[in-house]
Order: C-alpha cells, then sequence, then structure tokens
C-alpha cells in the first residue's frame, strides 16, 4: 500500500456534535421509558400516582420499573412530612387532585420527542417549561445527563445512541459504554464520579429535592439484592407492607455502604436476557452502523490516547532525572515515538536516546518540566504512526478498526498483530517492515524517517530484548514535571485565574533502593499560582499510585484539552460544581461545546504552537523549516490583501524572523 493511501483524517465534529439520526433516537429511547413507565403504573396503588408524575424518574442504581416505584416512594414520604410539618404549623392541606392510571398515561406519553429540550437553557422560562414536561421527558433529560457527566468526551447524542441501545436502562448503557471504550474497571457504585453524575441528573431533570435523590440512591444501591426482592415484577399491585420496607431502606443511615449485591451484575444480567432474545437483521446493522459512526470514532481515539498518555508517563518516569532533565526532553518531544517493535515504554525510551545520540543538538538546556502541549502533540503522533503501520500490514482495516484493536491491545502493535491473525486477517502480500515503519514515520512526522526505518528494522529489536531482561511524613525530591494547566479559576471568578493544576514525577528522599532502580510516583497538584499564598486553601497534593484506575474528572482541564490525571477520591476546583452548572443551564458552555473544544485542542492538525520553536533546529529540522517558509508565505499573502484594503496597518519586521535557508 501507498504511504498516500493512509489517510488519517481529523474527524473533529462542530461544537462536539453529531446530531444524524439525534431525533430518531430519541423518540426510541423515550419509548423505552414510556413502556417503563405503563408497567410502574399497573404496579402501584392510585394514591402515589400523583408523586410518581411529579418524581418519579426512572434513573437510579436499580432497573428502570424499580427506579421508578422507588424514587415515587421517595417522593411521597417527603410530600406526607411536609404535610406533617404544615399541620403542626396549623396550615391547612391542600387537597391533591388524585389522577386515574388512563389520565396518568395520557399525561406521560401525548409529548412529542421534537420538542423535548435535552440541552439546559440559561432562562427562567426554560425552566417553567421543563417543569411543565412530563416525567417521561425529565427522566430521559437525567439519563443524558449522567451518562455525559461520568463519561469523558461522550456527547448528548452519543449518549442517546447508547440509551438506545440499553433500552433506557442506565447500568446497562453504562456497561456498553465501558465495553465499547475496553475498560476492564467495574463501575463502583460509590465512587465520587458517580455521585456528581446523579446530582447533575436530578438538576437537570428538575427534581424537587436534589439532596435525597442522590443520598436514596445511594442508600438503596447497598441494599441492591433485597430492594430486588421487594420490588420482583409480579402481575398485581406491590403490597403496602412491601412500600413499607422500601420506606425502610430508602430512610435508614447507616454508616456501612457495603454494597449487599451488585447492581452492575444485576444489570448485565438484564442485557444478557435481553440478548437472548431474537435480534433481528435491522437491529444488528443498527448497532453496527452506530459502532462505527463519527461520534463513536471520535471518543474512541480520545479514550486510546489518554491510554497512550499514561505509557508516556511511565516512560518518563524510567529516565533517569539528569538525563531526562539535561538532555532527553528533546528527544522526547521530538521523536520519542511508541511504535516500534518492542513494548510501546520501550520503545519511546530507545526512540529518545536514539534520536539524541544520532542527532544531537548543537546546544543543550537544562528543563525541568516536560511541556505540557508538546507532549501531547507526540503523543497524538505516535498514534497516527500506529494506525499506519497497522493499516499498511493489513489493508482491510479501517482507521477505526485499527484503533479499536489498539484499544483492545493497550497500543502494543505486536499484540494488534496476533489478535488479526487469530480473526482470520490477512496480511499485505507484498508486506514489508520497512515500508510498514516508512509509512507510520511519514504519518508521524518523524524528523528523520529513513534514519529511524534503518534503527528499528536493524538495531532496536535485540537493543530492545537487551533492556527487557505519599505517606505521612515522608519527603519526596522532583523527578520531572510532566503536565500543566495554569487556567484554573476560583469557583466564581472569572476572567483570573489564581490556580494550577498539574502532575508531577517524584522520588522518596529516604528510599533505601538506589535512586536509579527506583521507580518515581506520580503525583497531582493543585496549587495556587503565587508563592506567597502556597498553603491557601485550596492547596492539594495526593499521590495517584494505580494509573489504571479511573481517574477524575475536571471540567476545565477538559475544556483546555491538557492531559492532567486527577485523583478519583479527592475534592478540587473543577470537579464538582462547574459540571453542575451544565446541568442547570447556567453554564456558557454546554456538555457539546466541552467535548468539541477539548478535541480541537488535542486532535492536532498542521497546526504550528508556540513550544515548536523550542526545540527547532535548521541544521536537522530540513522539513520544518520548509514547513516554517510556506506559513510565512502564505502570511504574506494574507497581509498583502489586508494592506490593500488596510493600509498601514500592517507589521512586516516578522518576516525575517520566520524564514530559514533550506
Amino acid at each position: 500500500m501507498e504511504r498516500d493511501a493512509i489517510i488519517f483524517r481529523r474527524r473533529v465534529m462542530t461544537g462536539g456534535v453529531d446530531c444524524n439520526g439525534a431525533t430518531g433516537n430519541q423518540s426510541e429511547a423515550l419509548d423505552h421509558i414510556h413502556d417503563y413507565y405503563k408497567k410502574a403504573l399497573r404496579r402501584l396503588p392510585p394514591e402515589l400516582i400523583p408523586s410518581l408524575l411529579e418524581a418519579g424518574f426512572c434513573f437510579g442504581f436499580l432497573d428502570p420499573v424499580s427506579n421508578i416505584i422507588a424514587n415515587t416512594v421517595s417522593h411521597e414520604l417527603d410530600k406526607r412530612r411536609e404535610n406533617k410539618k404544615r399541620s403542626r404549623a396549623g396550615i391547612s392541606k391542600n387537597g391533591e387532585k388524585s389522577e386515574s392510571r388512563r389520565t396518568a398515561i395520557s399525561k406521560i406519553i401525548t409529548e412529542s420527542s421534537k420538542s423535548i429540550r435535552l440541552v439546559p437553557r440559561t432562562s427562567d422560562s426554560s425552566n417553567a417549561i421543563l417543569l411543565n414536561s412530563s416525567i417521561a421527558a425529565r427522566s430521559l433529560r437525567g439519563l443524558v445527563t449522567f451518562l455525559t457527566s461520568y463519561f469523558r468526551y461522550l456527547t448528548t447524542w452519543d449518549a442517546l445512541r447508547y440509551l438506545v441501545l440499553s433500552s433506557a436502562d442506565l447500568l446497562v448503557a453504562v456497561h456498553l459504554i465501558k465495553e465499547v471504550r475496553r475498560d476492564a474497571h467495574t463501575f463502583i457504585i460509590h465512587d465520587p464520579t458517580a455521585r456528581i453524575a446523579m446530582r447533575c441528573a436530578a438538576i437537570n431533570a428538575l427534581h424537587p429535592a436534589v439532596d435525597a435523590l442522590v443520598s436514596r440512591c445511594f442508600l438503596l444501591a447497598s441494599h441492591a439484592d433485597e430492594a430486588c426482592n421487594l420490588l420482583v415484577e409480579t402481575e398485581g399491585r406491590i403490597s403496602h407492607s412491601t412500600i413499607d420496607r422500601l420506606s425502610m431502606l430508602l430512610t435508614t443511615t447507616t454508616t456501612d455502604m457495603t454494597i449487599r449485591g451488585s447492581p452492575m451484575q444485576q444489570a448485565i444480567a438484564r442485557l444478557q436476557h435481553r440478548k437472548t432474545k431474537a435480534i433481528t437483521r435491522l437491529q444488528r446493522r443498527k448497532m453496527e452502523t452506530f459502532l462505527s459512526g463519527t461520534g463513536v470514532q471520535i471518543s474512541l481515539e480520545m479514550v486510546l490516547l489518554d491510554k497512550i498518555h499514561l505509557l508516556y508517563l511511565e516512560a518518563i518516569s524510567c529516565i533517569p532525572k539528569d538525563e531526562l532533565g539535561s538532555r532527553h526532553h528533546r528527544g522526547l518531544l521530538k521523536a520519542g515515538h511508541c511504535y516500534g517493535p518492542c513494548d510501546p515504554v520501550t520503545n519511546i525510551i530507545l526512540n529518545t536516546i536514539w534520536y539524541d545520540t544520532v542527532f544531537p543538538p548543537k546546544q543543550h538546556f537544562e528543563a525541568a518540566m516536560i511541556f505540557t502541549k508538546s507532549l501531547a502533540r507526540i503523543e497524538f503522533l505516535s498514534l497516527r504512526g500506529l494506525v499506519a503501520y497497522i493499516c499498511v500490514r493489513f489493508p482491510g482495516f479501517s482507521v477505526h478498526e485499527a484503533m479499536r484493536r489498539l484499544l483492545i491491545c493497550n497500543a502494543r502493535l505486536d499484540s494488534v498483530i496476533e489478535m488479526a491473525k487469530r480473526e482470520g486477517h490477512d496480511e499485505d502480500i507484498l508486506f514489508s517492515e520497512s515500508v510498514a515503519y516508512d509509512t507510520a514515520s511519514h504519518a508521524a512526522h518523524h524528523p528523520r524517517p529513513a534514519a529511524l526505518v534503518e534503527f528499528v528494522t536493524t538495531v532496536m529489536p535485540h537493543v530492545g530484548r537487551t533492556l527487557g531482561s505519599t505517606r505521612e511524613g515522608q519527603e519526596y525530591e522532583l523527578h520531572v514535571i510532566c503536565g500543566v494547566n495554569s487556567t484554573i479559576p476560583e469557583y466564581g471568578v472569572f476572567y483570573r485565574y489564581p490556580f494550577s493544576h498539574m502532575n508531577i514525577l517524584a522520588r522518596r528522599k529516604d528510599s533505601q533502593n538506589d535512586d536509579a532502580d527506583q521507580v518515581p510516583t506520580l503525583f497531582f497538584i493543585q496549587c495556587s499560582d503565587s508563592d506567597e499564598d502556597m498553603q491557601h486553601k485550596e492547596f492539594l497534593c495526593c499521590p495517584i499510585f494505580d494509573l489504571t484506575k479511573n481517574a477524575g474528572r475536571c471540567y476545565r482541564c477538559e475544556y483546555h484539552g491538557i492531559k492532567i490525571i486527577h485523583p478519583s477520591s479527592e475534592s478540587y476546583l473543577g470537579r464538582c460544581k462547574d459540571f453542575e452548572d451544565m446541568a442547570r443551564g447556567e453554564s456558557a458552555v454546554t456538555i457539546q461545546g466541552l467535548v468539541g473544544h477539548g478535541q480541537r485542542k488535542t486532535l492536532f492538525d498542521g497546526t504550528l504552537e508556540y513550544e515548536d520553536s523550542i526545540y527547532f533546529d535548521p541544521a536537522w529540522d530540513v522539513d520544518f523549516s520548509k514547513f516554517i517558509n510556506r506559513a510565512a508565505r502564505d502570511q504574506a499573502r494574507q497581509e498583502k490583501l489586508m494592506m490593500e484594503e488596510h493600509p498601514r496597518s500592517v507589521d512586516h519586521s516578522w518576516r525575517e524572523k520566520l524564514v530559514f535557508r533550506e
């Protein structure tokens, strides 16, 4: 396959939106929700129907019908408690109009899916309209909001698609997303991110008592087995004794939050039960179309880049501090790609050291940190190289199929090759390692592709085999700073960024091991940008020992496309309030905008960044010189046009600074 045949398109959706079929998915998800309400109404006593119409949402950690019943009973408890307070205060109780099942069903299903607004808006009239919406429409908003608040890179429209595939069952949708993204970690109910996502769902659905819903969802999840046994589907109505026992589970607080039963295992069982039913060819085609859609491809690409980022952090931790700071930071950011004949971390280290040795700079300089954008760029270029290699070796693979296998195999080329062969895929008859690596190096914009091909096909395999053969009171010394976001505002203060988030690698000072053998620990730091205010109340410094676990989300870092690993169990700026503001419609940025803006900052194309000039060396970077000259000529043409329209408004002094001899 010729190199030009490998096309790696940048597929960033405008505003993060890919709304093909969105209305149909919304309507189909709503149909599933309507069916759940019909089942719940058949089982609830008539006196609870008003509470169902007010706050009987179908999202929670049980099956949808059980969630409706539990949330209805929960709201009824609050109403009775409020009525008792009114009676003690001498306030007469307003008579509540009873509803028949037929009337309730009519109110729930008559609303058109086209009139449902899933993305909140910053207006009082918008909330008034939503309050008049059916409980089913507000449930759909809550379901979508939970998924987009819990999972990175998930747009509203992709959340809708997963809800269609899961029949609007929240935990089934969570399982499907984790399965597609190849996330091996089980969904943990009491994860702080899950609690934040549930709060956002309740806020967006305009639940009358957000805190009560969230706390009772988690209480009920702690007794999942008993709750399921209580609410097991039967033909008749549930008894008053069942409602009383459910009320006790919803209101009995306990310090023991151990999950008795597994809500996620129950969700997987529901999914397997649906799979045993006959699946039509049309349904199978719909699933295949969805999984190959643009939105899913982009989200998988972003998840894969997160995995590659962890590989780079591991590689950086293996390079000795003095060598990294004085020399190898250049090789890492210019040519430290993760593709090659060894495992990704070994490839990064060998490519880094080889480039610095064979193509040394004219002048060395010390660096105490790895430039954040430059690291993100080399990670993205590495992904391009990996995909290009796979598509040359297996011509039948699309870019999406290559990335899906890289995700499964944690970016290991050897594992992808073994997997493809097991699946019966044929290699190109004329396949050559040299051609494949040449294609990969050009796709990844390697500064010296021909020299790299010779290295990886001759010397590197042998060297690779040789290379392969925070607690209280402890002090650490810095290894390197490997990521910084200096645009963290104090909540409620705009146009001022007094805080930073950063990742550093550090070693313990009192370690008995030799310094070269001890692997540094990754830390997350939130600190003030003022030297005089380092002990600010928002200061946070904590180690992250297991990089494979789900990290916490951060609105500010995701918006700027900066890959900072955040702790899963700590509170920090950007974790909660910003997501809640989006759920309320009080943020200028929607979830679509958050995803889309972050993608544009992460999926690099031919743009120049300020950091690119730091390692520029005219002696070696001939192609880069040509690129700069082309950029200069393009800008000159643009300024000539501007000069004709607005004389004396253009400064030409930049030309002498940018144009180099080729």
